[in-house]
């Protein structure tokens, strides 16, 4: 790719950049693409080289971030408010996280330190933009898309998010009138489950429930299948409830933090030693920061990104690791765990939002295994949401049954148009099945079930009386 296509105000800053690291007004840009097809839906992103034509000095390196410009997939993306929680995260929250580490003197070496820097930043509509610092060149690399973690890659992921998840207890504990100044930024304004989220985004979860409630019910040696069907039809008959009910922190305060939000492989970088064991982990795109219990970012990589085995051989390890290194950096600012965020409450917190990691893999899983040449394309995709939403969104002068009756025709043309787009295949039918049956069980195994139930009956409660 050529300099010329990047927006006029990303090549300006970048020439901003450059002269701060040294570089006369002479350079060479190449740019090469970084994440590949169904890695960043969000954005373009791609590394970039500044060299000297005279190669008198070493090349910079830097990742740029930008926005698509496809008016459909930006409206039904929210792209603006995506860039916009972005921005926010690194100018104010991981901000915070620097300063009172500073502030309370934390060595170097032990301190959280695991994002990128950030260069420059521009939220101006139809140009958003970030430049980062380019991990690579630190030596970190991403796994895989298509690849699943091993168990020493999730102890490091695991690692990092306790660290992470710790400051937002310390900037709580020790600032709380800003950390209700930051929250107040995320209460109520989720970037993926609000009251008003589009039937299209329900109704494909919606396709992959049916999907694996269907999986289950096929597997005529499996004991349980029925108690496994009814888990499953909680999802199809409430998702869109548990999702509201998982995403606010309020819920669950004074337990809650600043979550990532998109917590799974591909946002994580790692760095390994001449062994090649992952010695050291970076985490990148905040898009979806919201706040909430620690436990949605947790269950979201563990459910989304590793299959039922290593589950099975260390699900406990890595709820133990999790806590003990969130314990050990609360103690660096003289913060009693048991106070504020003792292992009981994670674990009934387990219990509570642990199904929220199946609503993300309902999400996930049908891009991760896909090839990048069988996914569709997004801006095709959002041109028939939008052209779908367009159908129903005049509602003046009408009364609340002419409303009821558009509110179920939007429903059922939502569901033809999720069929029209078939992420699975023959290939890879069976490593969904394996992967969604694998949560379902483990949802069963580790007593996530209970409440669950109980929050689906006491919707389809609220449902009955408000029909």
């Amino acid at each position: 790719m050529t300099s010329e296509v990047l927006p006029l105000g990303l090549l300006e800053a970048i020439a901003k950049i450059v002269q701060k690291e040294g570089f006369d007004n002479k350079y060479i840009l190449e740019t090469s693409q970084l994440a590949g097809i169904g890695e960043n839906s969000y954005g373009l992103v791609l590394q970039a080289k500044i060299s000297c034509p005279n190669k008198t000095r070493e090349p910079f390196f830097c990742v740029l971030k930008i926005a698509p410009s496809n008016p459909a997939r930006r409206i039904h993306m929210r792209v603006a408010d995506y860039y916009k929680r972005e921005a926010f995260m690194y100018n104010d929250v991981l901000r915070a996280f620097q300063e009172i580490q500073e502030e309370e003197r934390i060595p170097v070496e032990e301190a959280f330190n695991a994002i990128p820097k950030v260069y420059h930043a521009s939220l101006k509509d139809l140009e958003e933009f970030f430049i980062f610092e380019d991990l690579i060149q630190g030596g970190f690399s991403r796994n895989s898309r298509s690849n699943l973690p091993t168990f020493e890659l999730a102890i490091s992921a695991l690692k990092a998010l306790a660290k992470y998840h710790a400051m937002s207890f310390v900037i709580q504990a020790k600032k709380p009138e800003l950390f209700q100044k930051l929250i107040g930024e995320l209460r109520f304004n989720d970037n993926l489950y609000t009251p008003t989220m589009d039937q299209v985004t329900i109704e494909f979860a919606k396709k992959y429930v049916r999907r694996t409630k269907e999986m289950i019910a096929d597997d005529k040696h499996r004991s349980n299948r029925t108690e496994l069907m009814k888990v499953v039809q909680i999802f199809e008959d409430t998702f869109k409830e548990i999702g509201l009910r998982s995403v606010d922190g309020g819920g669950c305060a004074p337990y809650a933090v600043i979550c990532h939000g998109d917590f799974w492989n591909n946002n994580v970088l790692y760095r390994y030693d001449e062994c090649n064991n992952p010695i050291d982990a970076k985490l990148i795109d905040f898009q979806m920061s919201r706040y909430a219990s620690p436990v949605l970012d947790i269950v979201h990589y563990l459910f989304a990104c590793t299959e039922k085995e290593l589950r099975d051989a260390h699900f406990d390890e890595f709820i133990n690791v999790y806590h003990a290194t969130l314990t050990e950096h609360l103690r660096l600012f003289n913060l009693d765990p048991e106070v504020i965020f003792p292992r009981s409450v994670l674990n009934s917190h387990l219990k509570t939002y642990g199904p929220y990691g199946f609503c993300m893999a309902i999400f996930s899983v049908p891009f991760f295994i896909c090839d990048s040449s069988d996914l569709p394309d997004l801006d095709e995709v959002s041109e028939a949401i939008h052209e779908l939403s367009s159908e129903g969104s005049d509602s003046e002068d009408r009364n609340q049954e002419q409303n009821n009756n558009i509110d179920l025709e939007m429903e059922k043309k939502s569901r033809v148009l999720v069929e029209e787009f078939e992420l699975l295949n023959e290939k890879t039918t069976p490593l969904f099945k394996k992967r969604l049956t694998g949560i379902v069980l483990d949802l069963v195994k580790y007593d996530m079930v209970d409440e669950l139930v109980a929050f689906g009956k006491k919707v389809r409660e609220e449902k009955m009386t408000a029909n």
